[in-house]
């Protein structure tokens, strides 16, 4: 019955809400049974015996439960008072929807690097609502800064459409080294092997250009992201290639690999190739979702709570 009176005034209501009210309620209900129990059971009893002979109602009035008798019974009718209230607490206590990111420390900077995908049509100004685009990037940014507002991480994002490794490399001092980067995430490939840039150079610019990262900041944690395109059955022989680079460079630098073509392959099966990405390599807003959520699973699976 105690679990009711939170419910009935505003501050009962934010204490109810807080959590902290479970124990509170328990020793409440506790101390009433204590209290009651033996006349409330004993005025049960009686009642029942009424209609009996007065000698068996005088029995049980001056013949009380033995002490081991009466806990039993205090413990029986507390169980499932207890129990209501244990479920209530899990309904009505508020939960935090997003777990958090063990490489998002307090403060953290996270840096999102890449072309047109990343960039999502981004501002380039300070207005905070365009900033990150409308993309994958803001989706990341938008649930853990709202989740996690104390630990004030702070998300950029410098894509630019059209981008190749090689005009990454041009624009890399300014656009990555000087943001000092905690987190530092990288998405770069599909215009490359549009505009034909050579594996081998894109291979050795995107390595040039982790190590100088990782000197500028030895603890910075690394995310690189496969290249992918809409999923026709069998994919591009040059985004392939870039694709098993990208692992390579993972794996040699000590980064976490995020695969989103497998990704996009599991949800065609599910939903037509466009539904996903609707020009054969633009993300709708919903394969948006789709990278981000996959983004999150991979960088909290490599970066684990301790």
């Amino acid at each position: 019955m105690f679990f009711i009176a939170p419910l009935v005034c505003p501050a009962g209501f934010l204490f109810f809400q807080s959590g902290v009210w479970l124990p509170v309620v328990l020793l409440l209900e506790v101390a009433f049974r204590e209290r009651f129990f033996d006349t409330a059971f004993d005025v049960i009893t009686i009642r029942r015996v009424s209609r009996r002979k007065l000698r068996q109602h005088t029995y049980i009035v001056t013949h009380p439960f033995e002490k081991e008798q009466r806990l039993t019974m205090r413990i029986t009718r507390l169980i499932p008072a207890t129990v209501f209230t244990v479920l209530l607490a899990s309904l009505l206590t508020p939960a935090k929807a997003t777990e958090p990111i063990a490489a998002f420390t307090p403060n953290a900077r996270i840096l999102f690097q890449g072309d047109s995908i990343t960039d999502g049509n981004r501002g380039r100004n300070v207005d905070p609502n365009h900033i990150l685009g409308h993309g994958y990037v803001f989706i990341i940014a938008a649930r853990h800064g709202a989740a996690f507002p104390e630990r004030r991480l702070d998300f950029v994002n410098r894509g630019i459409s059209g981008n190749t490794v090689l005009d990454l490399q041009r624009r890399w001092q300014a656009d990555t080294l000087d943001l000092k980067p905690d987190v530092l995430s990288i998405l770069i490939g599909v215009n490359d092997n549009g505009q034909g840039v050579p594996f081998d150079q894109y291979e050795e610019t995107y390595d040039k250009l982790i190590t100088a990262a990782k000197t500028a900041n030895p603890k910075i944690k690394l995310v690189l992201c496969e290249p992918f395109v809409r999923p026709t059955g069998k994919v591009n022989e040059g985004i392939r290639k870039r694709q098993e680079t990208v692992a390579r460079l993972a794996q040699k630098h000590g980064a976490a690999l995020v695969c989103f073509q497998r990704v996009f392959d599991e949800a065609a099966k599910h939903a037509p190739a466009d539904y996903w990405i609707w020009d054969g390599v633009h993300p709708t807003y919903r394969g948006h979702q789709l990278m981000a959520d996959e983004w999150e699973r991979t960088v909290r699976a490599f970066w684990p709570a301790k």
